[in-house]
């Protein structure tokens, strides 16, 4: 059996911004991702998180990914 077969991963509270000063537009810009919860678990043929043996079988590997409150946002500010 492989360790990947059955790895789990959960990841949670993400925020990634990137902000900058535009001199062309004469503003401040932001770029960002935020994300709550991200899970990856392995599931059995009716998408049930289930610890799977595919040592002796041809059974397909399967992997589900949840995304929880995923947001990408643009902010752009022009002073006045």
């Amino acid at each position: 059996m492989r360790a990947v077969d059955n790895l789990q991963i959960t990841i949670k509270s993400i925020n990634i911004r990137f902000e900058n000063q535009c001199e062309i537009a004469k503003g401040q810009f932001a770029l960002g991702l935020s994300l709550q919860q991200l899970d990856i678990v392995t599931t059995d043929e009716n998408w049930n998180a289930k610890f799977i043996d595919r040592t002796n079988s041809d059974i397909p590997m399967r992997k589900l990914l949840m995304l929880k409150n995923l947001d990408i946002y643009w902010i752009y500010a022009n002073p006045v």
